[in-house]
């Protein structure tokens, strides 16, 4: 996994893609706590500068995953950046397509090292849902059927549908548990639309997690320094 690294773009380029992704992938699928990963990519560089004679972090050693999460973050900012972010200066002379692909490729390549249909984490399942969108490949409907099944069926086994069993969790930690959930629930619910079979999560685990934390009185989400910029509107 550690090896992948390489394969990682340079800290600007990468600075860049993450704030593609924040302006144009996150207010749609909020799956991730800005601040947190923000946090965590922070941690990580400081690391890869000292990667010589230190450590990675303890978190990193033991999820390894954040790897997965780090180039999915980067392979959708890398996609959904509008083409004048192409001609900003922390990415001059880098071609779409081609980072693109490249970061797709590693992408997949952690995701696989990560065996993430076997032993899943929440870095990988959101990575999953957050690229899923940008792969070329359109799924038929009862292929996507079986996709979102497979997720639904990877949540259920991670407890994502029983909220009760939470309660050692942290407020930022349940909240992203409830968007993750929900999101997988309306993968379904536009799934079952398209092929008109049955939802495979029945009414009672739409009931099991709440849509929204009424007892939740924290700020926004969004760091104050990443909001969007006129000009980037």
């Amino acid at each position: 996994m550690f090896n992948l690294l390489r394969s990682l773009p340079t800290k600007p380029v990468s600075d860049a893609l993450l704030e593609a992704f924040f302006l144009a992938v996150w207010p749609l699928v909020p799956l991730v706590h800005p601040p947190s990963l923000q946090t965590d990519y922070d941690v990580f560089w400081d690391w890869c500068r000292n990667s010589e004679s230190a450590l990675p972090s303890a978190e990193l050693r033991d999820d390894p995953t954040f790897i997965c999460l780090l180039f999915a973050v980067l392979y959708c900012g890398a996609s959904a950046a509008p083409a004048a972010s192409w001609t900003d200066t922390n990415l001059q002379g880098l071609q779409k397509e081609t980072t693109v692909s490249h970061l797709k490729s590693a992408y997949m390549t952690s995701l696989s090292l990560c065996q993430h249909m076997e032993h899943p984490t929440s870095n990988t399942l959101v990575a999953n849902l957050l690229t899923t969108p940008f792969m070329d490949r359109p799924f038929e409907p009862m292929l996507r059927m079986i996709h979102v099944s497979t997720t639904v069926r990877i949540a259920q086994t991670m407890g994502l549908h029983r909220e009760g069993t939470w309660s050692a969790l942290s407020d930022v930690d349940k909240e992203i548990r409830r968007r993750i959930w929900w999101h997988i629930v309306w993968l379904d619910v536009q799934s079952s639309i398209s092929t008109g079979l049955t939802p495979c999560c029945e009414s009672e685990a739409w009931e099991a997690v709440s849509m929204v934390d009424s007892h939740c009185e924290g700020s926004s989400d969004i760091p104050t320094r990443l909001s969007p910029r006129t000009d980037s509107v």
